[in-house]
């Protein structure tokens, strides 16, 4: 089963206070639909990871383990800093490799 951790913090300037606001994990298994139409985990997974644009792997020389927000968010008011990490459940290393290059 492929599946996706999603892990959204935000944290003050210093990095002194971190807080937790979403911790999830979804199913990212293609339907029965998706599957008539060529769609793949990987294909759905690379949606979820641009939808909360965390297109940054952790590791670009083999398969990756997650991907991370390239720009975090940061309020202009506050100065809080919101960051996204996505992390990979389920997937081959062959997977995570395709994946990490249609990321890019």
């Amino acid at each position: 089963m492929h599946q996706l951790r999603i892990i959204e913090t935000v944290r003050d300037q210093d990095c002194e206070d971190v807080e937790v606001l979403e911790d999830n994990v979804i199913d990212i298994e293609p339907d029965e639909y998706d599957i008539e139409d060529g769609v793949t985990a990987v294909d759905l997974a690379s949606k979820r990871l641009d939808e909360y644009g965390a297109c940054q792997p952790n590791d670009t020389h083999s398969a990756p383990r997650w991907f991370s927000s390239v720009d975090p968010d940061v309020d202009k008011y506050t100065g809080e800093v919101t960051e996204v990490s996505i992390h990979l459940i389920g997937f081959t290393e062959q997977e995570a490799i395709e994946l990490r290059e249609k990321m890019k």
